[in-house]
């Protein structure tokens, strides 16, 4: 290769370099810009880190039984499986643990999100510090959760004002959504503890015909404990249960 050659060589490989280097360097420029303006709309921040802990919360719930807080379990497949209807007398349906089951896996919700949305708001703030703002905020946090048909609206409140280079800006409430099919799921379990506890017994199969977004299965034990699984087909949320009514003596089966 002659000299003209190896010059021009020289060239595009130093273009290539520089234009390398340009495109690292917006890119970097463009992440931090994203990240500050996380911070300067506290409410993008929030929301986030509100969804995220209220993700967690919600499969945290579907993985018990629908709760947080159940005590009552049996043993099944390695995993314990929470009794949501039971009845230890022989004969007798089973009583329904929890009769405004959907209402309690609202309350727990709403119980557990309180606290992580506090969490939330209080790294926002330490995090604006850092960041050189001046906070001012009053009174605490107040969170309302409720479950709907496809999601989860959260609702946050509380007055702050961040302040820098004199510029302020004030905040109060904003809404959140997490998509999930938990309370139609709820409303499904109801049906079964309801009709377990009245007739020991549901037809998994006439319900599906009517509802075909849902997969429910049900296993019997050898002491008479159903274990119920219920699955939305769409979202692949599902949860799993136990029950026991109506058992039969020893040596009647």
């Amino acid at each position: 290769m002659d000299k003209k050659g190896q010059v021009t060589m020289f060239v595009i490989v130093a273009l290539i370099i520089v234009a390398v280097i340009f495109v690292v360097t917006l890119l970097n420029k463009s992440s931090v810009s994203l990240r500050e303006q996380d911070f300067d709309n506290p409410e993008v921040y929030l929301s986030t880190c509100i969804n995220e802990r209220a993700r967690v919360i919600l499969d945290n719930m579907l993985d018990n039984g629908g709760l947080l807080s159940t005590e009552d379990k049996v043993l099944y497949n390695t995993r314990e499986v929470s009794y949501l209807c039971k009845n230890i007398n022989n004969f007798e349906p089973c009583i329904n643990q929890f009769p405004l089951y959907v209402t309690r896996m609202e309350k727990e919700f709403d119980e557990a999100i309180q606290t992580d949305a506090e969490e939330c708001f209080s790294s926002l703030l330490s995090e604006l510090e850092d960041r050189n703002y001046e906070i001012s905020s009053k009174g605490d946090v107040n969170i309302e959760a409720k479950f709907k048909p496809e999601v989860v609206s959260i609702s946050f409140e509380n007055e702050f004002i961040m302040t820098k280079s004199g510029e302020s800006k004030k905040f109060s409430r904003f809404d959140t959504f997490v998509f999930t099919k938990i309370q139609s799921i709820g409303f499904v379990v109801n049906e079964i503890l309801t009709q377990e506890a009245k007739w020991c017994y549901f037809s998994n199969d006439g319900f599906m015909i009517l509802y075909p977004e849902y997969d429910i299965r049900v296993y019997t034990m050898e002491d008479t404990t159903k274990i119920y699984t219920v699955k939305n087909k769409k979202t692949d949320e599902g949860v799993q249960f136990a029950t026991r009514g109506c058992a039969l003596p020893a040596g009647w089966f």
